[in-house]
């Protein structure tokens, strides 16, 4: 079946992978893509280019690892950790036809990599945009996105209980946000706010090849009884809850640790 969407051709194709059975949106499929390598693939393509300008003479950004590696290994553990969880419950499995097969417990190395190489490059978006576009945001404006942000969140929680996926990733989201409107400046949460618009755009190319827009099939498929079935596109919306207490948290222990905004 082909549907349009914003212009957008899209090809819906059913995946049936034991209890994986689910409808994915396509855009176009890619014949380079038909690799057991694409989630390494993926790795080069967002890695490569963002390694190569973090050389760059004005943002210095390869000056800044040090400070960038310290929090994000505790927040890619938790993440890592939490991964596994949901693998091991069956809320999604990973295809077989593009991973190379080997594993760090029940995830695929590729996968373990996501949690380099995704913020990484988030991180890398955002000093980028503190450097070139060093705005100053009222107080005010930060706290009416932050509590209408937490108010969509703590709404979803209450509504998606019998979804494992959208449940958890909306508490873990809430719970973050909340501590951060509690404990830590409105300045970093209004840079966040920014950068996540940025990021958005090229994280759903990516997490859409994850997610099977352009190739035959997905590289992680979700169990349809774990999660609302909302899509951009090929990615599910909770992708993009997820990405929230990811980046967040990367952005936090980025600026504490080189003591930048407060």
């Amino acid at each position: 079946m082909v549907i349009t969407l914003l212009g957008v051709h899209l090809n819906i194709t059913t995946i049936h992978k034991g209890v994986f059975d689910i409808t994915v949106p396509k855009t176009f499929k890619i014949a380079l893509f038909e690799t057991q390598y694409l989630y390494l693939l993926i790795h080069s393509i967002t890695l490569i280019p963002v390694f190569l300008l973090s050389f760059d003479k004005k943002v210095h950004f390869y000056k800044k690892w040090k400070y960038m590696w310290q929090g994000g290994l505790i927040v890619g553990i938790f993440f890592i950790i939490w991964d596994m969880g949901k693998t091991h419950l069956d809320v999604w499995t990973f295809n077989q036809k593009y991973i190379i097969g080997y594993y760090v417990f029940n995830l695929p190395i590729e996968e373990i990599l996501f949690f380099i190489t995704i913020p990484y490059a988030c991180m890398f978006i955002y000093e980028c945009l503190n450097h070139y576009f060093p705005f100053k945001v009222s107080v005010f404006t930060e706290q009416m996105i932050s509590w209408i942000l937490f108010i969509l969140l703590l709404t979803l929680v209450v509504y998606s209980f019998e979804q494992t996926y959208t449940f958890v990733t909306a508490v873990i989201a809430t719970a973050y946000l909340i501590y951060h409107l509690a404990f830590e400046s409105g300045r970093i949460r209004m840079r966040f706010y920014f950068a996540f618009l940025v990021t958005f755009i090229p994280f759903v190319l990516i997490d859409g090849i994850l997610t099977g827009a352009f190739e035959a099939e997905p590289i992680i498929i979700y169990n349809p009884e774990e999660f609302m079935g909302y899509r951009i596109i090929s990615l599910p919306v909770e992708d993009a809850i997820y990405l929230i207490p990811l980046m967040l948290a990367n952005i936090t222990f980025f600026e504490k640790t080189r003591k930048g905004i407060s």
